[in-house]
Formats: C-alpha cells, structure tokens, sequence
C-alpha cells in the first residue's frame, strides 16, 4: 500500500468520521460540520519545524478578500498551541471544528504567533545537521509572512455539506514549506501545505464502528475517547471523540487487525482483547458491540 496515501487518509481518522446533524431549525438545511486535522511528511535534514497557532479560519469560495473576522472560525487557541509538525509522521493533531456555512470553500487559514525580537521565537526549525544547530540552539526563526495578520492561507477546495461532518487534512510538507533564502533566513511557505478531502480515498479503506453506552443516569458520555490500535503497536492509528448525539463512532482504516480503547473522566480504561483482534477488510464494516465503561470508586475518605 502507498505509505503516502495512508498516512494522507490515517490522520484524518482522529474524527472517526461520524455523521452528526446539525440543530434543529434552519441551521439543518445550511449548514454542517467542519473538522480541520494537521499531519506532515518527513524530512531528513530537518529535526523541528515548530509554529505557534493562535487561530483556525476557513475561506467560503468568494470571500477570499474578508477580514479573518468576518470568517468561519474553527478555534481560538488561548494561550497559542504550540505544534512540531514533524511529530506527526504517521500520526496526526486536530485543529477543532465547527459548524459552519455549508457550501465550497477553497482556503484554511491558520493565524500563527509573532516571533519577537530579543526572545526565543515560537516559530522555528532546527537541523539535524548539529555544527549549524550549535550556531542557535533555540532553533532558526522562521519568517512568516502575513501569518500573524491575515494568516498562512493553505489552497484547496473542499464543500462542507448541510448536516454532515467533514474532515479535511492540512498536509505538511516540511521540503516544500520550509525554505531557506538567500539572505539566509528561513521562510515558512504554504505552497508547501495542502488540504486533502478524505472522500477521495474513501473506496481503498474498511471501517470500525460501534458506540459507548450511556452511563447509569443514561447519560451519554460525550468525554469518551476512543482510538484504534493495530495488533502489534502500542500506538493508535486513529483517535477522537464519540458523537455527542449517541455515543456513536465510526473509523475509516486500513484493512488489517485492530484492537480499541476508551478513555473518559471519571471512568476506568476499557481495552478490548489484543488476542481476539477486529479484522478490517477493504470495503466492509466490522461492527463491535457496545462499549459499557465502569466508574472510577471514590476514593475512601481520610480519617484525621
């Protein structure tokens, strides 16, 4: 299987791909649910490529001229989230999402921290090449042009549907985006990002799916996360949230076998048997039965 193409369609499995309604009223027929996920690819000569996100907007097809205010705002990150984007080889992070005008769209942008004069910048990169790392050990400041003003415009067409979630991926990569110029600065480029619309790979993956159960007060328990993990690993491949609706999950992935987790606030982990895995074949669903998480005890009160 081209490790590109999974790794393109692995991030975005974090958002276990599930339908979700919108509200009731008018906001069912016009709008829908936008997950915005960050993934890279690998670079040799690189060892960190580090941006500080402080917010995620997205662009409507006509609107390429608005103000970030005036924009579809996927989340406000306060204090700014801080991101090594080549942690995530094989892995991904999600940005947020947010229900938003359905319609096309052709742009994301991300508005990133301002690197200030006389302290560590809070975004930069750093070689694997340790005589020129030894020259700044806090990393080469990367020059961001307009990202702390109208942000990194990241190109690429997508269409938010009315009531449905879509999971798009903004695809790093580091041998593109990161470019050193000739006055010897290090220039962070986004035609070295793009987006990446899952459907276009959807035929080549098979899927997980099944729900958590509510809890004795029937309670849904929307803090439930689950992930994926192949046998053999020890490391998820796909990773998020149940539908707050239901309890609901879904998770397109590779075929192969597949053991799960389930981690909530005040609820002990549950671990399906690694020796009786889920098998994933290409194009079919394997269904699990419904997860049943047991509560933490309270912890037995101290006596004086």
């Amino acid at each position: 299987m081209n490790p590109k193409l999974l790794k393109i369609f692995v991030w975005s499995l974090v958002s276990l791909l599930v339908m979700i309604f919108a509200a009731c009223g008018s906001d069912s027929s016009s709008r829908g649910t936008l997950q915005v996920a960050l993934t890279d690819d690998v670079d040799p000569s690189l060892k960190e490529v580090v941006i500080s996100i402080k917010e995620v907007r997205a662009v409507p097809n006509g609107s390429e001229n608005s103000t970030d205010e005036g924009l579809p705002l996927i989340k406000t990150f306060e204090p700014s989230l801080s991101v090594n984007v080549l942690d995530l080889a094989y892995q991904q992070e999600v940005l947020g999402e947010a229900l938003v005008p359905a319609g096309a769209y052709n742009q994301v942008r991300l508005i990133l921290d301002t690197n200030m004069e006389n302290e560590d910048p809070v975004n930069y990169v750093t070689l694997q090449d340790d005589s020129i790392a030894a020259l700044d050990p806090d990393g080469l400041a990367l020059t961001t042009p307009s990202a702390q003003t109208s942000g990194l415009k990241i190109l690429g067409k997508f269409t938010v549907r009315p009531g449905e979630m879509t999971a798009i991926v903004l695809d790093f990569d580091p041998s593109k985006a990161v470019h050193e110029s000739s006055q010897d600065k290090w220039l962070l480029k986004p035609t070295g990002i793009r987006i990446v619309e899952i459907e276009d790979v959807l035929q080549n993956y098979g899927a997980i799916s099944g729900s958590v159960l509510p809890d004795l007060e029937s309670q849904i328990i929307a803090s439930a996360v689950v992930s994926v993990v192949p046998v053999g690993s020890d490391a998820p491949i796909a990773t998020g949230l149940v539908n707050p609706e239901d309890g609901s999950f879904r998770a397109l992935l590779p075929e192969g076998s597949y053991f799960l987790t389930v981690d909530a606030d005040g609820f002990e982990r549950y671990t399906s048997d690694p020796a009786e895995p889920f098998d994933v074949v290409v194009g079919e669903e394997t269904d699990v039965e419904p997860v049943a998480l047991v509560g933490v005890a309270a912890e037995p009160p101290t006596l004086p």
